[in-house]
């Protein structure tokens, strides 16, 4: 089945183009600015790209064709984009359709459909024309899923969902990026608070829509955020640990509404990078980010009060002493 990413501010058409994708038999993923789409790009590969240029960088900021012109030019570098098709959707087409098309299609688009949809602006036949030419993706649509001839995957047996401010990670793989960014991100963060919080009460549809204002799209906006959501962390970690997560492994839509199964344990990543050093030292092959992390800390000991260098004196065993200016090495 071809899976799309429509990227549009606009909530009304983003429900007319997944009704017309739904028609044809197709999935898609939704996103509302310039940062969310990025966001899907980099987790996942698309058969095609559904891009209107009048987007805003993120949420509640304006809007422009510029920001479209650019994530264009994004698109074309990223690796598994290059090739894809990439179909304009805007209401600029009727303006100047000539200057338009020879613009575009010098960013890297395929086409370009103008709005509203009807027989002379045909989506549907932009779609199966790109599609004819670039075919569908044979391989799984994450980037790096397992193969065929591959071991196995293991069960999903628990884990930590880790919340930071710039992303969050299940088992120490990326599956949502920063706060505010996303809707997916918002439904996340109001699941965590559900969880360290104990409150009883049934997050159902309605609940998360008054909770987190979507009123527009409504109950189909928190669908598509817990789908998207499920469909990352069951990509992400089946490329990345051989791990197969069930639909509702993470995530659980009964009797009590929305909330995490048993087998998830949220905490808060925090920012406390001397914890995340201890961790990269004491298990280098479970982590990627020592080298980061490091830097990291030697920037704060550079750059902070003499109370951080108390603090992480006696963990890391600093060497010098204290009346050694800052800067000194770290005895790891």
């Amino acid at each position: 089945m071809p899976r799309a990413l429509v990227i549009d501010d606009e909530q009304l058409i983003i429900d007319h183009i997944n009704d017309r994708l739904t028609s044809m038999g197709h999935q898609c993923d939704t996103a509302l600015s310039q940062e969310e789409a990025e966001e899907f790009l980099r987790e996942n590969l698309y058969d095609y790209i559904l891009l209107d240029l009048q987007i805003p960088v993120r949420f509640h900021t304006p809007a422009d064709k510029e920001y479209g012109k650019n994530l264009l030019r994004k698109i074309r570098e990223m690796p598994g984009h290059k090739e894809r098709p990439v179909i304009v959707i805007t209401a600029f087409a009727e303006i100047d359709t000539y200057r338009l098309g020879i613009e575009i299609m010098k960013y890297g688009a395929t086409d370009f459909v103008g709005k509203p949809f009807n027989d002379k602006n045909n989506l549907e036949k932009a779609i199966r024309e790109a599609l004819e030419k670039y075919p569908p993706l044979d391989i799984p649509k994450s980037k790096g899923k397992k193969q065929p001839g591959d071991a196995p995957a293991k069960p999903f047996t628990g884990g930590y969902l880790d919340f930071y401010t710039d992303r969050v990670e299940l088992c120490g793989i990326r599956v949502c990026g920063a706060k505010g960014n996303s809707q997916t991100r918002r439904v996340l963060d109001l699941l965590y608070e559900k969880s360290a919080t104990g409150d009883k009460r049934a997050y159902d549809q309605n609940f998360i829509v008054e909770k987190l204002g979507f009123t527009q799209r409504g109950q189909q906006a928190v669908g598509d955020a817990v789908r998207t959501i499920r469909t990352t962390c069951r990509d992400n970690l089946l490329k990345n640990l051989n791990i197969l997560c069930e639909t509702e492994d993470v995530i659980v839509n009964r009797d009590k509404g929305y909330h995490f199964s048993d087998l998830i344990k949220v905490r808060d990543g925090g920012i406390d990078a001397g914890e995340r050093v201890a961790q990269c030292v004491a298990f280098p092959r479970k982590t990627r980010c020592a080298k980061k992390l490091i830097d990291a800390i030697i920037s704060q000991w550079n750059h902070r009060s003499r109370g951080l260098r108390m603090r992480f004196e006696p963990r890391f065993q600093i060497l010098g002493n204290r009346n050694q200016p800052p800067g000194g090495s770290l005895g790891l």
